[in-house]
């Protein structure tokens, strides 16, 4: 008898996260149709000693890659999950020409882009499970791009990314590499959760992880683990359970969630987030393409990196610990905005 009653409450409980999934994606499909315009400012550029931030870039900070192309002098290393931008393409092409020398490794949906057929362009294996999802470049050994944004028309004038150009050479080194391994299809890929953070000026210090090579979910879960006030996320797709579950537990601990996922990145694998009170789904125009953890007052995690299965376990990704008070209010301020939009709406 009681070997049946605990099987009944298990299938319960299936049924109940099921009913909770289909009506949030039911919801999100009603509310598709009522995306409203946001109020307050969105738009971030935070530049310090050796770092620069933007979040909800508008096309003409695209421009600020380029520009690191167009004054590159020696090498060009870059991981694409996509390219299918003219400005972008055509300042690669000119540098390869000049003598620069351009390495791209690109994800394989981008094979028929006869513009990037160039001699050191090389793609990822369209037949392997997960997927080429970063997107970084190292220019001349010392300056790293990296971030949410990808480089294609439609995604850079409809979506909401946030994106870093940090002057390093030791961060060059460990995006480097990354790059190399990816480049030569080394199968023994390495990551860097082993090292030290790395200090770019007296108040900001930041550690690159490499997905699945280093154990991204576990960072994110230990960081909601030891928050003592305050998380927020910005995401594009969440069915992690495991980060979901340490969201959960972290919310009952009472520690203030606010969490935005964006309504046009949800499916059937979702996680039910009605079961924690401070998640919500946005439904302002933009498309939220960010990939944020911001966690109490001085530490955020961003990247391209959506905490889904695949993402954690299969796809290349990275994503960037940064330490510092100033960077986590802004990505706070980023996601509180969206958030408060969205309950408005």
């Amino acid at each position: 008898m009681k070997k049946q009653f605990k099987i009944k409450i298990i299938n319960l409980l299936i049924i109940l996260v099921l009913l909770s999934s289909l009506f949030t994606f039911a919801y999100s499909i009603y509310r598709s149709n009522l995306e409203i315009e946001i109020v307050e400012p969105l738009y971030v550029h935070y530049k310090i000693e050796n770092f620069e931030l933007f979040i909800a870039p508008n096309e003409n900070d695209s421009f600020s890659v380029i520009n690191l192309f167009n004054n590159a002098k020696k090498e060009i290393n870059c991981v694409f999950r996509s390219l299918n931008y003219p400005e972008m393409e055509d300042s690669l092409k000119k540098a390869e020409e000049s003598g620069v020398k351009v390495r791209l490794f690109v994800n394989s949906d981008y094979m028929g882009n006869k513009n990037i057929y160039w001699p050191f362009t090389r793609f990822d294996d369209p037949n392997r499970k997960g997927m080429m999802h970063s997107s970084y470049c190292v220019i001349d050994k010392n300056i790293v791009f990296s971030g949410s944004l990808i480089f294609n028309k439609n995604t850079i004038n409809k979506n909401l990314h946030s994106f870093f150009v940090i002057n390093s050479e030791e961060l060059a080194s460990r995006y480097n590499s990354n790059f190399w391994q990816l480049y030569n299809n080394q199968s023994d890929k390495k990551g860097s959760e082993d090292k030290d953070l790395i200090k770019i000026n007296e108040d900001l210090f930041v550690k690159p992880f490499f997905c699945p090579y280093d154990d991204c979910e576990s960072l994110i879960i230990n960081y909601i683990n030891s928050s003592n006030d305050r998380i927020a996320l910005a995401v594009y797709s969440f069915t992690n359970y495991n980060i979901f579950n340490a969201l959960k537990s972290a919310e009952k601990n009472n520690i203030t969630i606010k969490g935005v996922l964006e309504h046009k990145g949800l499916t059937k694998s979702t996680v039910p987030i009605s079961l924690v009170s401070g998640l919500i789904l946005e439904f302002i125009k933009q498309r939220v393409h960010t990939k944020a953890f911001v966690f109490d007052y001085d530490s955020v995690i961003a990247g391209c990196m959506n905490p889904t299965y695949l993402g954690v376990g299969f796809n290349d990704e990275n994503i960037l610990l940064i330490k510092n008070k100033k960077v986590n209010e802004l990505y706070y301020n980023f996601i509180e905005t969206i958030y408060n939009t969205s309950l408005r709406g």
